[in-house]
């Protein structure tokens, strides 16, 4: 039972904050000029964004 409250509070974080490669609704804008792209933290993933 708790797991699963727990796998339901994450989900719930994931649709809020974002994840990998997934803008959250609750993310800020990136202050770029792309403000709509995804933030990614390492330069090996920058091609994957188009």
């Amino acid at each position: 039972m708790v797991v699963h409250e727990m796998m339901k509070l994450a989900a719930l974080a994931r649709q809020d904050l974002g994840e990998f490669m997934h803008r959250g609704k609750s993310q800020r804008p990136t202050g770029s000029l792309f403000p709509d792209a995804p933030v990614i933290s390492h330069e090996k993933d920058w091609g994957t964004v188009g």
